[in-house]
């Protein structure tokens, strides 16, 4: 329904579309069903990580349904996969599409073993624990099945140099065409590897990626991707969490920036936030403990976050729990002083409450017209 919305939306009263290109962002579920239908030049796939078991099922069952999607690409088709998720790059072998990979091969960036959440370090055709020389992000990384031999492919747009900051990065990637210097207004690792996903799929779809660097630096965080808001004497950095991977990776690039951090936290679990709300002990919200300035918790499940809280050692009398969103961001904001920054992590159905209630008072304009 989105994407045909969005094709008529843009279509003359003829049906005929005056563009050249097409971008579709598709979710996991509805792939199998849009991909028969728009029949794609190119298909990216980024990662695979545990996101609403409860709607999505496991890792597998959305493995093996994106990989069917691949195997049914014609030959002049793209396939634009992530080597470094173990996962993504098995797919499809023998599929007609060229398959072109895009990954990080930088020493500077990275841990040295999977973090405690990371979703599947098992070699996805023996089974057996997959070695890791570097670890990016999650289960993502430089890995080899010691059994088997199975491991990370040739990497055809590579990151081999990444500079991050708290709210920016300085990226070099090799690539088909020639080396590609870029500089991301966009914070965290996962930021970088999104730009080697669109700079692989420029090189997919044969685009000339002499003008890369400067769309790419003109980018600014999408809604509740880290999005930087005024309000008022004050700031607010709004980051959209949904799963651990996403919570620790949105959590380490806040933690990044200077000074003690005051904290909102917001999660609900209506059927599109998620039903199961159990991946909320998966996050390591110890580290941001010892950080912490202030924190107020709401949604419905504002007694659960104030609960895994306490069990990551925040003062119990210290964490406010005001479940009503526009409440609990009046009340967070009361917390920061002047010039001061709030941070908001928050649920799919609380980000979009909460920044409702930014666009009543002024601070935002709604995300659609911007």
């Amino acid at each position: 329904q989105g994407i045909t919305s969005v094709a008529v939306n843009g279509a003359t009263i003829g049906g005929r579309l005056d563009t050249d290109l097409l971008i579709f962002e598709t979710d996991e579920a509805t792939m199998r069903l849009a991909v028969p239908e728009v029949k794609p030049d190119a298909i990216v796939v980024t990662n695979i990580f545990r996101d609403q078991l409860d709607r999505f099922g496991e890792l597998y069952s959305v493995a093996a349904s994106l990989e069917a999607m691949i195997g049914e690409l014609p030959a002049e088709s793209s396939a634009i996969l992530n080597a470094d998720d173990p996962l993504i790059a098995s797919f499809a072998p023998e599929a007609k599409a060229r398959r072109i990979y895009f990954g990080v091969r930088s020493e500077k960036v990275g841990a040295a073993v999977p973090e405690h959440a990371a979703d599947t370090i098992r070699c996805v055709r023996c089974q057996h624990d997959l070695e890791y020389r570097k670890v990016y992000i999650s289960h993502l990384g430089a890995y080899r099945c010691p059994n088997c031999g199975y491991e990370r492919p040739p990497i055809d747009v590579a990151v081999t140099h990444a500079e991050l900051s708290g709210t920016a990065s300085t990226v070099e990637l090799e690539t088909p065409a020639g080396p590609l210097r870029l500089h991301l207004p966009l914070p965290g690792l996962h930021n970088i590897y999104n730009a080697a996903a669109a700079v692989a799929a420029a090189v997919g779809l044969g685009l000339d990626l002499s003008e890369a660097a400067a769309a790419l630096a003109d980018l600014r965080p999408a809604f509740g991707r880290l999005e930087e808001i005024t309000a008022g004497e004050r700031n607010v950095v709004l980051g959209f969490v949904k799963n651990p991977i996403s919570y620790n990776t949105t959590l380490r690039t806040v933690l990044t920036r200077p000074g003690r951090k005051h904290v909102l936290a917001a999660h609900s679990n209506t059927v599109v936030d998620g039903e199961d709300f159990a991946w909320l002990w998966d996050v390591d919200l110890e580290e941001l403990t010892p950080q912490l300035a202030s924190l107020v918790v709401s949604g419905t499940k504002a007694e659960e976050v104030a609960m895994r809280f306490k069990y990551a050692g925040v003062d119990e009398p210290s964490i406010q729990v005001v479940p009503d969103r526009p409440a609990a961001l009046e009340a967070a904001l009361q917390n920061v002083e002047s010039g001061g920054t709030l941070y908001i992590l928050s649920g799919y159905t609380p980000t979009h409450e909460l920044r409702r209630a930014m666009v009543q008072r002024g601070w935002v304009a709604p995300f659609w017209e911007e």
